[in-house]
């Protein structure tokens, strides 16, 4: 390859990752460990104990929609188990004999475009699994399944900003982000250095976006099906050409930080709907299936649950 043509490599990377989504991931990324993790090396076990302790379900919200009985229990089950199925493989491999964990992250990241698919779809599964309690319309397509969640659920009052809490709970409608970063964010260095990523994120997303039907507010899961459509579609094949590891294993920090957090709320919201006892035994029945037939422990999920058992308030 000529030194031109590497240059021009090096460019496209530069305007169409480094300058964008990793400055967007990171941002969201590094948000959720300050608020919500002590030790990042135990950032499995710090992210649902945190957020265990601060959000706050509102019971009158998940009585009102369990009485009007609005949507699909089957349907929401099988994105949940969809979504825990995605988060193993976007962790795989976990473990390896002679692998250190520094080694796995490698190996895991070589194809890392096919990760930030399986990032998506972890993020889109679980988040219809939400939707499917309040929603039962058939064959919702992502277009209309991510709108139906952004307007109907992430906004909703009783929701926005106690039970969704940050990164999460940001939106932006009429040019403006809703809730405040302000009221969101206690971190001088935060806000300062940030929000304004995440701003930048959803108002370069509102603008992919403003001429389709639907659209009353963008939220970052529109950016996540954005990101998903640059990894499927664009140039994400760059990945392989440039660099050291550095930019592969920050993008593994990244999702998995990412997709940690938000199965986190999914799971509490689906708790607070068909209770724990329930979603208990699916997640069990899910862990004994994927441990036998693919020799796989999702840990990282086990630590969640291992944490709501633990909340009366959940339970």
């Amino acid at each position: 390859m000529s030194l031109d043509a590497i240059s021009d490599l090096q460019k496209a990377f530069r305007e169409r990752y480094l300058d964008t989504h990793e400055k967007y991931l990171g941002s969201i990324s590094t948000l959720i460990l300050h608020d919500y993790v002590n030790d990042a090396n135990k950032r499995d076990f710090w992210i649902p104990f945190k957020i265990c302790r601060i959000i706050k379900v509102n019971k009158a919200y998940f009585k009102n929609i369990k009485r009007l009985k609005l949507g699909n229990e089957e349907k929401s089950i099988r994105n949940i188990q969809n979504s825990w199925f995605n988060e193993c493989a976007l962790r795989y491999p976990t473990k390896l004999p002679g692998y250190e964990e520094s080694l796995l992250e490698k190996e895991r990241m070589k194809f890392a475009p096919w990760k930030i698919i399986q990032f998506y779809y972890t993020i889109y599964a679980s988040m219809s699994a939400i939707v499917r309690c309040v929603n039962s319309t058939p064959n919702l397509g992502h277009k209309r399944m991510i709108n139906i969640f952004t307007n109907d659920v992430l906004s909703h009052p009783k929701l926005r900003g106690s039970f969704f809490v940050q990164p999460f709970c940001f939106y932006l409608t009429r040019g403006r982000v809703v809730p405040s970063f302000n009221k969101m964010i206690q971190w001088d260095y935060g806000l300062e250095r940030h929000c304004p990523k995440l701003k930048e994120c959803l108002r370069k997303t509102f603008n992919n976006h403003k001429l389709e039907k639907g659209i009353k507010r963008i939220s970052l899961f529109h950016y996540f099906k954005d990101l998903r459509e640059w990894a499927n579609y664009e140039d994400a094949y760059i990945f392989m050409n440039l660099y050291g590891e550095s930019v592969r294993l920050n993008l593994n920090w990244y999702l998995v930080n990412i997709t940690h957090t938000f199965n986190t709320l999914a799971e509490i919201f689906l708790i607070s709907y068909y209770g724990f006892d329930f979603l208990n035994e699916k997640f069990r029945t899910f862990k004994e299936r994927v441990k036998t037939n693919l020799e796989f422990d999702p840990e990282f999920i086990s630590m969640r649950f291992d944490e709501y058992k633990e909340l009366p308030n959940l339970v």
